[in-house]
């Protein structure tokens, strides 16, 4: 069985051009960062319905301070430094004729 080699001819002015590994890393990171959905979310303290009066009062009840029912530490309370949605897309800056 005979084997048959082809050389290409290659342009030198396109595949002779020496790499830069920093557009390759720009070009990955931007499809990468295009690719996500970037809608991950969840409420804070601020966001959550209700909790707007004191549960009990500050002093004398033996119990601690607390402020909202809605505060991260209760049980259906906000989320301390949840995702919140990002804007992760980005183009190719154009170089621009001066």
């Amino acid at each position: 069985m005979e084997v048959r080699v082809i050389h290409p001819q290659l342009k030198e002015e396109i595949f002779g051009v020496k790499t830069r590994p920093h557009l390759l890393h720009q070009a990955v990171a931007m499809q990468l960062g295009n690719r996500r959905a970037g809608t991950a979310s969840t409420k804070s303290k601020g966001f959550v319905s209700g909790g707007g009066k004191k549960p009990w009062r500050q002093k004398g009840t033996g119990r601690a301070r607390a402020g909202s029912i809605r505060s991260p530490l209760w049980v259906g309370g906000g989320t301390i430094f949840g995702p919140q949605p990002r804007w992760t897309s980005w183009r190719w800056q154009r170089p621009r004729p001066s």
